[in-house]
C-alpha cells in the first residue's frame, strides 16, 4: 500500500488497494476510488490508512 503526496503541502492521498489510484474522501471514514469504484470505510481503517 503506497501513500501518494498530492502536492498540496499537507494531506496525503490514500492509494486504492485494488488499482493504486488516489482515493477520494466522500465523508469521514469513507473513501472511494474514482478509477475502479473500490471503497474503504471505518472497518478498513488501520489496515490501509
Amino acid at each position: 500500500m503506497q501513500v501518494e503526496n498530492n502536492g498540496s503541502g499537507g494531506n496525503d492521498a490514500i492509494a486504492c488497494p485494488r488499482c493504486n489510484h488516489a482515493m477520494i474522501e466522500i465523508q469521514a471514514c469513507h473513501l472511494l476510488c474514482g478509477n475502479c469504484g473500490s471503497h474503504l470505510d471505518c472497518s478498513d481503517k488501520g489496515s490501509y490508512w
